[in-house]
């Protein structure tokens, strides 16, 4: 199966310029609801005229609408995609759940693809979208070759996977630094890209004056990796760089489209990349190049620690190569290089209507090909005294001119001495011409979607359910009158602080402290487990996470955090498995309007924790019934398969913290979990709530969660006494939150 080679498209010259330079396919956002708004993104019109070249040229266009969409976006964003679903766009590129059930409802035929910004890490996962309709998985860029060859066996679902390009620190869509640091969020395409400003680590000496970038991850190269990707099972090779010039678009596209060639023609072997090594380097690179994850798991050789900027002969050879490649752009264009070739006939007969016939032959992608129209036009008729040529009819058809198709093969048949006006020639080219373009556009047009087919009425689906159904009457009654209390911990310390607060219900353990699972039950308190952030197949906490969601004696409920988790959990429980009884959905596990809430109740998960980036009345605009919020504690902004320590080459393999500090000299607190090699930054100061108690109980919760991170036993005690007070008995707080500083997040700013 031959492999797709994708481009970005950050703007309608980048398409062209990609186009141009040998791509099948590129990605493309619309003015709105794309992960790139900073992009210089087309207009409505612009982008139907794109999709139109995109199909003319047989080749492919996905629309990307891959953010996170608010309740009142929900209906907005099916009527301003309609236009591009009618006009034919191939597939569209997808973060959003609820976006996926409604786009589901109102364009069934339309082909979905999975965003990485789904951080999608393994099978289970895969086919939970697959239940959905998604035809097409971007993996996480953190996964190994072995990964993504295990994916594609076991689902036998297209995979799309970043061959060249920026790379981020976090796991896409797991990232928050941008948004809570900047107001600026990821998820809604406004990333500020903080991770490539400088940080100080806790071994940083006051009296050195070198800065390090930790977080400012190298550029993705693997031009030299193409055949062990093909290999894997990877269907279309994608290149990242839709904020960047269309010359860097032509430069890159034409690099890698000479390296796929020379693999899926049988001549890799004797392709050498040097050269276009050199080209790729000379147009962008942060300290050179990393080949990605595809081959290891981390480490200090991908992160651009100094930050170095291109200086002196490279700035020069830089612009000389931007330049280079402009003025190939600009010959193409002029050079009509957007014609599609077509072999043609023409037959002239004596007062018999002219005929001119077309066909479009098959292309290389196979995609939209084998077309044929005939035209008739007036007969000509003898000449009286200078005949037509069958070479003057010829060089007239042959003056294509702008249109989008030129000859590559054309055959005259035509009688001897007639009288053939120029006129009829141009009619019969242009009526040919016009009317096979018709004819290749309409195979991709779709009929307008059933007007009798609703959208999602928002709020639906059972997203209303306790995430304690198994709890007793006078429990169930008491969840009716005033939400459940409950506390996630990271320590012991922190536990034996919470265990003697009655009005504590429910303890979150993660799974190195399940050992503790039977003191909380001892206290008298539900134990739910609490699972990593990131579960992937090879990494040991897989296989204990698998093995202690079926220990319904050990657990009342669980935490689940990714959608690998929500997969396992789903799987275990289809085959029969006896699986912990309350699940329970983690905030990154994103529900920011009703219709990913129902898609999460659709597959068994009642019950979620509302995200971190909706403000007051956003949330108010969701069923929050059955829901739990966090109202305590430092939110999580990045997970990251790198890590902190083994980037400074001090890696002590035992779980622990450091810290990050940033040129205003906060402090953000980092967790290095070497069980499965994942850091979570967290951010530099708590979240509080506590000061919203009254506008919080509007939402009419099941439960408040207090999240503990590196607080000490007494901070934890403290902390935990005045939620008790102001939550647990409606009074102001005795001792106030231990913290000097705190933060309300976005629960009265919200995000764009």
């Amino acid at each position: 199966m031959a492999v797709e080679l994708l481009s970005p498209a950050g703007s309608t010259d980048a398409l062209r310029a990609a186009f141009l330079a040998g791509a099948d396919a590129v990605y493309i956002g619309g003015n709105r609801y794309g992960a790139r708004a900073f992009a210089d993104n087309p207009d409505d019109e612009a982008l139907l005229d794109a999709i139109n070249l995109t199909h003319r040229l047989g080749r492919k266009l996905y629309l990307t609408v891959n953010t996170l969409l608010k309740e009142e976006e929900a209906e907005d964003v099916c009527r301003w995609f309609r236009p591009f679903y009618e006009q034919g766009v191939d597939a569209v590129i997808v973060q959003d759940l609820g976006v996926v059930r409604l786009f589901r409802t109102c364009f069934p035929d339309l082909p979905l693809h999975a965003s990485t910004q789904m951080a999608v890490t393994g099978s289970d996962g895969v086919r939970l979208l697959q239940s959905l309709g998604i035809c097409r998985v971007v993996p996480a860029r953190e996964l190994s070759l072995k990964e993504l060859q295990q994916i594609r066996q076991e689902t036998g679902i297209e995979l799309e996977t970043f061959i060249h390009g920026a790379l981020c620190y976090s796991y896409s869509g797991m990232c928050l630094m941008s948004s809570l640091i900047g107001g600026r969020s990821g998820n809604r395409g406004r990333c500020a890209g903080i991770c490539r400003l400088p940080f100080k680590t806790e071994w940083y000496r006051e009296d050195s004056h070198a800065e390090t970038w930790p977080l400012n991850m190298k550029d993705l190269c693997t031009i030299q990796m193409l055949p062990s990707l093909a290999k894997a099972g990877v269907s279309s090779f994608k290149i990242e760089g839709r904020m960047k010039k269309p010359e860097y678009t032509y430069g890159v596209t034409a690099a890698y489209r000479k390296a796929l060639d020379a693999y899926q023609e049988g001549r890799w072997d004797s392709y050498d990349p040097a050269g276009d090594l050199h080209i790729l380097t000379a147009l962008y690179n942060r300290d050179g190049f990393t080949d990605g994850y595809y081959e290891r798991r981390n480490g200090s050789s991908m992160v651009a620690l100094r930050n170095d900027k291109l200086l002196g002969k490279r700035a020069a050879e830089a612009q000389k190569t931007t330049e280079q490649f402009r003025r190939d752009i600009s010959e193409k264009e002029k050079s009509n290089a957007f014609q599609r070739q077509v072999s043609g006939k023409v037959i002239l007969r004596a007062d018999t209507p002219a005929v001119c016939i077309l066909h479009l032959p098959d292309t290389a992608s196979g995609w939209k090909s084998g077309y044929e129209i005939r035209i008739e036009k007036d007969a000509p008729g003898k000449a009286k005294t200078m005949p037509a040529t069958e070479e003057q009819v010829r060089q007239q058809m042959l003056k294509t001119g702008q249109s989008p198709f030129c000859f590559s093969k054309l055959e005259i048949e035509m009688d001897p001495d007639l009288f053939v006006p120029v006129r009829l020639i141009k009619e019969l080219r242009r009526e040919a011409f016009r009317k096979l373009e018709e004819m290749i556009l309409a195979g991709y047009r779709r009929d307008r979607p059933d007007p009798s087919v609703q959208i999602p009425c928002t709020g639906t689906g059972s997203v209303g359910g306790s995430p304690f159904a198994d709890a007793s009457a006078e429990q169930k009654d008491a969840v009716r009158r005033a939400p459940l209390l409950c506390a996630l911990v990271h320590s012991r310390e922190q536990l034996h602080a919470l265990l003697p607060a009655e009005e504590i219900h429910t303890v979150y353990l993660p799974l190195y402290l399940r050992d503790l699972a039977e003191e909380v039950k001892i206290a008298g308190k539900q134990v739910f487990l609490a699972l990593p952030y990131i579960l992937r197949r090879d990494d040991p906490d897989y296989r204990e996470a698998a093995e202690a969601l079926k220990d319904r004696n050990a657990w009342d409920g669980v935490l689940l955090r990714n959608l690998e988790e929500a997969g396992l959990y789903r799987r275990l429980r289809e085959e029969g498995q006896a699986v912990i009884k309350e699940p329970v959905l983690d905030a990154f596990l994103y529900s920011m309007n009703q219709n990913a809430a129902a898609v999460y109740a659709d597959w068994g998960f009642a019950s979620r924790t509302l995200p971190y980036e909706l403000n007051f009345q956003e949330l108010r605009n969701l069923d929050t019934r059955g829901s739990q919020l966090v109202i305590y504690g430092r939110i999580p902004m990045m997970i990251s398969a790198q890590c902190i320590r083994k980037t400074e080459n001090r890696c002590t393999k035992q779980r622990g913290w450091t810290v990050l500090k940033d040129r205003t000299s906060r402090q953000f607190p980092v967790l290095c979990d070497c069980t499965s090699c994942v850091n979570i930054i967290y951010n530099s100061l708590p979240l509080s709530l506590i000061q919203e108690a009254g506008a919080i109980r509007h939402l009419e919760c099941a439960s408040y969660r207090m999240d503990f991170t590196d607080e000490g036993e007494e901070q934890t005690r403290k902390t935990a006494e005045a939620v008790i007070q102001v939550f647990g008995h409606g009074q102001k707080p005795v001792t106030g939150l231990p913290a000097s500083e705190s933060t309300k997040g976005h629960f009265r700013r919200g995000v764009e």
